[in-house]
C-alpha cells in the first residue's frame, strides 16, 4: 500500500509541476527562466493573486493585446520589440494551426495522437525518475544510517543534516545557472549517471533503476535549452507551426548589428 501510494502521488506530483513550470516558462524571459523555474516554488505560493492570465490562454480567448503586454512586460521590453513580437506570433500561429486541425486546450488533448501522448508520458516520467533514483532513501533513513555508521549524537546528526541541505542548496543554484550552458537534458544525464556510480557502492537497487532511467532519459528526453515554447513544439512535431525565425537567430543577427555600430 505504501509503494503504491507513493506512486499515485508521484504521479499526481509529476503532474502539478509540468503544468506550474509550464506557466512559468510562458511568462519569464528566456534568459532568466531556467533560475526563475528553480526557485519558483520558494515564492510562487505568494505571487499565485498577482499573477496575470498564462498569453496562449489569453489569445486562445482573442484577448491578444493583454497578451502582448504580458509577454512584452515579462520580456523586459516594450510591444514593438523583436523578442516579444516573435513569441506573440509564435503563440497565434500555434493556435491557428491546432484549431484548424481541431485541437483545444481540453485534457482530452494529451492522450489524442501519438506526439501528444509522447509528451505526455515524458512529463510522468519525471515523478517515478525524482522518486525511485535513490534520494528517498536518504531521506527517510538519514537518521538510521547515520546510527548504524556510529554517529549515535543527536546534535552531530543536526549538524550532518544541516550541512547536507546546505549542500543541496548549492546543487540546485549551481544547476539552475548551468541550466541554459549545459542543457537540461545534459545536467539530467550527468547527475543520474553520478547517482548511478555511487549507489552502486551503497544501494544496487536504486543504482540499476538509475540505468534504466539513464537509458531512457538519453533516447527520449529532448533538449529545450535556449528555446521557445513554440521551438520546443518543432522537437515533437517535426515542424514549426509559425513561419517566424527561431528567437536565437533574431537574438544573433541584432548582436551582430550591435557589434557593427560599435565598429
Amino acid at each position: 500500500m505504501f509503494i503504491s501510494g507513493r506512486m499515485l502521488i508521484g504521479l499526481g506530483i509529476g503532474l502539478a509541476q509540468t503544468v506550474a513550470s509550464s506557466y512559468v516558462s510562458e511568462t519569464i524571459a528566456l534568459r532568466v527562466r531556467p533560475f526563475v523555474l528553480g526557485f519558483a516554488p520558494l515564492y510562487a505560493l505568494g505571487l499565485i493573486p498577482f499573477l496575470p492570465e498564462s498569453p496562449r490562454r489569453l489569445i486562445y480567448n482573442d484577448r491578444r493585446e493583454e497578451a502582448l503586454d504580458i509577454l512584452a512586460r515579462f520580456n523586459g521590453c516594450d510591444r514593438d520589440d523583436a523578442d516579444a513580437q516573435l513569441q506573440f506570433r509564435e503563440v497565434i500561429d500555434a493556435l491557428e494551426y491546432e484549431k484548424s486541425e481541431g485541437k483545444g486546450l481540453g485534457f482530452r488533448e494529451i492522450i489524442r495522437n501519438a506526439l501528444n501522448r509522447k509528451r505526455t508520458y515524458l512529463a510522468l516520467s519525471v515523478a517515478p525518475l525524482t522518486m525511485l533514483t535513490g534520494s528517498n532513501v536518504i531521506t527517510y533513513y538519514y537518521g538510521t544510517m547515520l546510527t548504524q555508521a556510529g554517529i549515535k549524537s543527536s546534535k552531530m546528526q543536526m549538524e550532518i543534516k544541516f550541512v547536507l541541505f546546505a549542500w543541496q542548496f548549492v546543487v540546485t543554484v549551481s544547476g539552475s545557472i548551468l541550466d541554459e550552458k549545459l542543457g537540461r537534458r545534459m545536467l539530467d544525464l550527468a547527475s543520474l549517471g553520478t547517482c548511478t556510480i555511487i549507489f552502486y557502492l551503497t544501494y544496487m537497487v536504486n543504482a540499476s533503476w538509475n540505468v534504466l532511467f539513464f537509458i531512457w532519459a538519453f533516447f527520449f528526453w529532448v533538449e529545450t535549452k535556449g528555446k521557445t515554447l513554440g521551438e520546443v513544439d518543432e522537437l515533437f512535431d517535426g515542424f514549426k507551426h509559425s513561419d517566424v525565425p527561431n528567437l536565437r537567430h533574431v537574438q544573433n543577427k541584432q548582436n551582430m548589428a550591435t557589434v557593427s555600430l560599435e565598429d
